[in-house]
């Protein structure tokens, strides 16, 4: 192995034990880290504007945050929803369905999904969310494959900018705690 892939490898190590530490600290019950961007920066020989990016692209690369931000685009953005339910509709679809989106679901099985899911999604989450009662026709199965649609083009739109950042694809997945293949990726682009 050249020196340059030797180096490059260990940068990779090193960022996956960084994502690794972040993760352990963001389910850890305590909700305080005592590692700071310096300690990391120290340990890692990785300069602390690199830990600070790091750490954003993991942030927005968090599976919980995805369907936040995704979930306010398309109701604040797309759909103009402002002041509706739709909001907590779409971030419960998302909570519910979004592995089966990114890891299950192609451009050929996403109508017949969609069909299947969509009256069942809206009764879940009626029955869940009774206080906070959406319309309808969000039980439509074109609807729900839109939202199903809008949220792996989020995905696919983070996980791009992770890699435009410079990140190893191996980084990038585990930022997301996905276990994507690149072949799955293409899948996904798709849609």
């Amino acid at each position: 192995m050249k020196k340059k892939e030797i180096e490059k490898q260990r940068l990779i190590g090193k960022q996956l034990m960084i994502v690794d530490l972040i993760h352990e600290e963001n389910d850890s019950n305590t909700r305080f880290s005592f590692v700071s961007k310096d300690d990391l920066s120290k340990w890692s020989r990785i300069e602390k504007e690199e830990i600070i990016k790091l750490v954003n692209t993991c942030a927005y690369m968090d599976d919980f945050t995805m369907q936040c931000n995704a979930a306010k685009d398309l109701a604040y953005h797309k759909d103009g929803s402002v002041g509706s339910n739709a909001y907590l509709f779409y971030l419960s679809t998302y909570r519910r369905f979004w592995y089966f989106a990114l890891m299950l679901i192609d451009k050929d099985s996403i109508d017949g999904y969609s069909h299947k899911n969509a009256q069942k999604n809206y009764e879940e989450y009626m029955k869940k969310h009774q206080e906070y009662p959406v319309d309808e026709g969000m039980a439509n199965a074109e609807f729900f494959k839109n939202v199903l649609e809008h949220y792996v083009r989020w995905f696919v739109d983070c996980f791009n900018n992770a890699l435009e950042d410079g990140y190893d694809w191996d980084v990038v997945t585990r930022m997301a705690r996905i276990d994507l293949s690149q072949e799955r990726f293409k899948v996904l682009e798709q849609i």
